[in-house]
């Protein structure tokens, strides 16, 4: 915007440099103006299904409404003209409740947003003590209230943000809940993904927990089939002082990391090593495993068992289980998972010890395969059980979908 006009704010900053001005002097309309015309933009000349906003929390302004809240009214207006509904998402660094609530409620009105509060928890378990980001997370302890409550810090755009501790579960049926995105990957000196920098079985069990929650699940490209290809951070950038600044301002970031190996995001080798390749060259297992997985959450969504409402979670951080049990009059299933930490393994353990119920089940998925020992959860291990109505609900859907060609790839 600079060179533009005097369009950036003196009031306002970023962990990247000056702010947009969008609430100071008459330039603020422009820019207000420019940022929602260029959503429609995306929306009207390229078609898009939606838009996913990046670090909307970075968006500051004072003044009414906000101008997120302008581009979300925007976004609607073109939708009802068009009769073509578009879709927003919110990257929040913390959970948003005004993010998801409606513009007529004095909220936001956007769809969806993130909640990296999901990933970071699950990876504090993984790797203790080794932050992604600037919020720090407590192994075990974040992923139990993220499991039972929905996330574990708050904050919206003009408020404080930061830790809460929580007695009731929000809906999560809006918040997007993943185990590894462009950030996580990226941001690391290598570009490594989570199989990577944990285990095939560690990643299996996680992405258990993550489609089995009512939240949205998010993978990342090559995720899937665990890519071995990395993402590194990559830019193509013509100023050589804008190329000195990425290469320095990463290292500032991310001051945990040693940045001595790996390739420099202006090296255009970081581009060409980040492609993911073809599925069949990667891991058959995971793939399959994903594919059981997503099975099985269209089925127990549509048939209303995956639910906030229905839902009860167990955990035993000495043990390393995490357990989310549904109880609906469609049925009862339980998703036992067992999360390593630097490779620890005590020994299997009794699923009885595990269970808080004596319900009658029988063995969906079992990430390790069929030559666990009956009965026994190992270290990075998830099992899937239902009872019968929800096990046979999931038997006609595989058939019925498999009739239909929609077997997910």
């Amino acid at each position: 915007l600079a060179p533009c006009g005097p369009y950036l704010s003196s009031h306002h900053t970023t962990v990247w440099g000056a702010a947009p001005n969008f609430d100071r002097s008459e330039h603020a309309v422009a820019v207000r103006r420019m940022f929602a015309a260029n959503a429609i933009h995306w929306l009207d000349d390229y078609h898009f299904d939606g838009l996913r906003v990046d670090a909307i929390h970075c968006m500051k302004d004072e003044s009414e409404p906000h101008v997120v809240a302008e581009i979300s009214h925007a976004v609607q207006s073109w939708s009802e003209e068009t009769n073509r509904p578009a879709m927003l998402i919110a990257e929040s660094n913390v959970y948003d409740p005004n993010m998801i609530t409606p513009l007529d409620a004095g909220g936001m009105g956007f769809d969806a947003e993130w909640c990296d509060d999901f990933l970071h928890s699950v990876f504090a378990v993984a790797r203790p003590g080794e932050q992604l980001c600037h919020r720090g997370y407590q192994r075990g302890d974040d992923l139990e209230q993220t499991l039972k409550y929905g996330f574990v810090f708050e904050g919206t755009l003009r408020e404080e943000r930061g830790r809460r501790k929580l007695t009731e579960r929000v809906d999560t049926s809006r918040l997007v809940y993943s185990i590894q995105h462009h950030d996580f990957i990226g941001n690391h000196p290598l570009g490594k993904r989570l199989h990577q920098v944990t285990s095939h079985d560690f990643q299996r069990a996680a992405a258990t927990l993550l489609f089995l929650t009512p939240a949205i699940p998010m993978i990342f490209m090559g995720e899937e089939f665990a890519c071995e290809n990395p993402f590194r951070f990559f830019v193509d950038f013509g100023d050589a002082d804008l190329r000195t600044a990425v290469v320095e301002g990463r290292k500032r970031e991310y001051p945990q990391h040693d940045w001595s190996g790996g390739l420099l995001p202006i090296d255009p080798g970081a581009f060409f090593t980040s492609k993911i390749g073809d599925a069949e060259a990667g891991n058959q297992e995971m793939r399959d495993w994903y594919r059981q997985l997503i099975i099985a959450r269209k089925c127990w969504r549509s048939a209303g068992v995956i639910a906030d409402n229905n839902m009860y979670v167990s955990c035993d951080h000495e043990l390393g289980v995490y357990c989310i049990h549904y109880q609906s009059n469609a049925g009862r299933i339980s998703a036992m998972v067992r999360l390593s930490s630097n490779g620890a393994d005590s020994g299997p353990i009794a699923m009885s010890e595990i269970l808080t119920d004596t319900m009658s089940t029988e063995v969906i998925f079992n990430s390790r395969g069929n030559a666990v020992e009956p009965g026994r959860l190992l270290m990075d291990h998830a099992v899937v059980l239902a009872d019968s109505s929800a096990a046979t609900a999931l038997r006609e859907f595989s058939r019925e979908s498999k009739g239909k060609g929609q077997t997910p790839t």
